[in-house]
């Protein structure tokens, strides 16, 4: 299974559709900032999606975060601004302990990063509004011999 993993497109949703429409993948998460990018995407494409609502989504209906199965495995995604992780990553390592997720999905920092223990924690940075050099966006791979993520910068 191939799992596209988006976030803080803040409504530039081009560089979405020209990654999705170049890249061959079973589900796409988008982890907010905003939602109706992910409602876009939704209507755009017959793919398995899960979307959050960030901290910029102030009138969207959307989960804040959600608890998703892909095989044996459980995901966890949030847009990560109510667990405070511009600050630290204590309260979402805790979360994700609590639900019991062998992967954490997150945004809000504009940073990508992947951190690896006894579960993983991703952010897949921005793609459209990066902190670092370049818009990314985040590519998990599971199969039978785990979970494999990467960073794809743009």
């Amino acid at each position: 299974m191939k799992i596209l993993v988006f976030s803080d497109s803040h409504g530039k949703t081009n560089l979405m559709h020209q990654i999705i429409d170049k890249t061959k993948c079973d589900m796409i998460i988008h982890l907010g900032d905003c939602y109706d990018d992910f409602l876009e995407l939704k209507d755009c494409y017959d793919i398995p999606m899960a979307g959050v609502v960030g901290n910029v989504d102030f009138i969207s209906d959307g989960p804040a975060h959600e608890v998703i199965s892909v095989g044996d495995y459980k995901i966890f995604i949030t847009h990560g601004h109510r667990y405070r992780v511009k600050h630290h990553l204590l309260h979402l390592d805790e979360k994700t302990r609590e639900v019991k997720a062998d992967i954490t999905l997150f945004g809000h920092t504009h940073i990508p990063m992947i951190e690896e223990g006894h579960h993983i924690l991703m952010n897949p940075g921005s793609i459209s509004r990066p902190r670092d050099a370049r818009p990314s966006y985040g590519l998990i791979h599971i199969n039978s011999k785990g979970i494999d993520t990467e960073i794809i910068y743009v």
